[in-house]
């Protein structure tokens, strides 16, 4: 179980280390995970990699060897179509299946990687956000409904995306979600630098 740090501590670019919560390492988490057989629970992880096509096959080594069962990654970089396909291929390991949102455009993109054995019901691609790009994937897990929804939110200078354009956007899918009945799971990479208290976007 993660604990939160209370004391606040600052450093010299006035990050406020208080703001940040300690998360166990995926050994530790590992190795709980192999003590109790009797917890039902799937493995996740979140990546922003800046390019799955430099390191497909690292990236496949890594999910692999942690074994996990849900994978996300942010920065695909992917492009839209059948143009990546090998770089795919190479990244996908055995009994994995990919889905994946690219940008209408240079950079961005999001995917997640969920083994075969879970029960995936559909997949939906979010394309009327300007501030954020997000995947959405709906599962069966003891016949229960479980949303995982990936999101990459652009920093700043990336043009459609103040932070009031974003809090719109962001209401307006958890507006979606909320009605639904089952688990929500929402991750990804917002740019929101809560270390550092002088950054306000």
């Amino acid at each position: 179980m993660s604990t939160v740090v209370h004391q606040k501590t600052t450093d010299r670019r006035s990050a406020n280390l208080g703001n940040l919560i300690p998360v166990e390492s995926d050994t530790t988490a590992n190795k709980h995970r192999e003590k109790d057989f009797n917890v039902k629970s799937s493995y996740f992880g979140l990546l922003n990699c800046r390019s799955v096509c430099n390191k497909a096959i690292i990236l496949k080594d890594y999910i692999v060897e942690r074994n996990f069962d849900i994978f996300a990654i942010t920065e695909t970089w992917l492009r839209p179509g059948d143009i990546d396909g090998i770089t795919i291929g190479d990244l996908v390991p055995n009994g994995y299946c990919f889905y994946h949102a690219p940008r209408e455009g240079r950079g961005g993109g999001v995917g997640v990687m969920l083994k075969r054995t879970l029960m995936v019901v559909s997949t939906e691609y979010f394309t009327n956000f300007r501030s954020f790009e997000a995947i959405g994937i709906q599962m069966k897990v003891l016949s229960k409904d479980v949303y995982i929804v990936i999101i990459y939110r652009p920093p700043l200078s990336s043009g459609n995306n103040s932070m009031n354009c974003f809090m719109e956007e962001f209401s307006s899918l958890l507006e979606d979600y909320v009605v639904k009945s089952g688990s929500l799971l929402i991750a990804g990479d917002f740019n929101f630098h809560i270390d550092n208290s002088s950054d306000v976007s």
